[in-house]
C-alpha cells in the first residue's frame, strides 16, 4: 500500500525544490516575451505540469509582460509550428487569470 503522508512530503519539496530552481534561473528581471520564450515556457510546461499542483507558477517570468504581447506570441508559437499544444496555452491564458485577480 502506498503511504499517502510521504507521497504528499515528497510532492511538497519538489515544489519547493521547483520554485528554487526556477529563482535561480529566472531572477525577477524584464522577460523578452518572443518565440524564443514561447519554447521555453512550453518545455518547461510540459516536463514539469504533472509535478506541480498550480501550473500558474510555470509562467511566474510573464507577471511584467503586457498580457496582449504575450498571447500574441503564444497564438504565433501554437499554430506557426503546425502543433497545437493547448494544454500549454489554457494554462498560460489561467496564470494571467489568476495574476490580475490576486492584484
Amino acid at each position: 500500500r502506498p503511504n499517502h503522508g510521504f507521497l504528499h512530503q515528497l510532492q511538497v519539496f519538489a515544489q519547493r525544490q521547483l520554485r528554487q530552481r526556477m529563482d535561480a534561473v529566472h531572477p525577477p528581471t524584464t522577460t523578452i516575451i518572443d518565440l524564443k520564450w514561447a519554447e521555453a515556457s512550453n518545455v518547461r510546461f510540459q516536463t514539469l505540469q504533472g509535478i506541480v499542483e498550480d501550473t500558474s507558477e510555470l509562467f511566474q517570468d510573464i507577471i511584467s509582460a503586457s498580457p496582449s504581447d504575450t498571447l500574441w506570441v503564444a497564438l504565433d508559437y501554437i499554430f506557426g509550428r503546425g502543433i497545437v499544444d493547448f494544454d500549454w496555452f489554457v494554462a498560460l491564458v489561467q496564470s494571467y487569470d489568476k495574476y490580475t485577480e490576486d492584484d
